[in-house]
C-alpha cells in the first residue's frame, strides 16, 4: 500500500504542475473568444489520457501478455512524438492578450 500511495501522490503532484503552466500558456495563445474552447479541449485530452493509461496497461499486460518494459517502450513512442511536436511549435500570442499586457494599470 505504501508504494501505491507514493505513486498516486507523484501522479497528482505532476498534474498540479502541468495544469497551472498549461492554463497560463493557453491564456497567452488564445483570444478571449476562444479561451474557453481551448481549455475545454485541453481538459478533455487530460481526462482521456488519465483514462486510457490504466486501460491500455491492463490490455497490454493481460491480453497480449507483454512485460511492463515492453509496455513502457510502446508508450515512449507517442510521448517522444508529443515532445518533438511541442518543441517545434512556434508560440504566437493572441493580439488581444498582447494589448492587455501592454496596457498600463491605472
Amino acid at each position: 500500500p505504501v508504494m501505491l500511495i507514493i505513486a498516486v501522490s507523484l501522479f497528482y503532484i505532476n498534474t498540479t504542475i502541468y495544469h497551472s503552466s498549461s492554463y497560463s500558456l493557453l491564456s497567452k495563445l488564445f483570444s478571449k473568444r476562444n479561451i474557453s474552447k481551448a481549455i475545454g479541449i485541453q481538459d478533455i485530452g487530460d481526462n482521456f489520457g488519465k483514462a486510457i493509461g490504466p486501460i491500455s496497461l491492463s490490455i497490454f499486460l493481460g491480453v497480449f501478455a507483454l512485460s511492463w518494459r515492453q509496455v513502457y517502450l510502446f508508450w515512449s513512442i507517442p510521448i517522444l512524438f508529443g515532445i518533438i511536436v511541442m518543441l517545434t511549435i512556434k508560440v504566437k500570442p493572441a493580439t488581444e492578450t498582447l494589448i492587455l499586457a501592454t496596457k498600463p494599470i491605472t
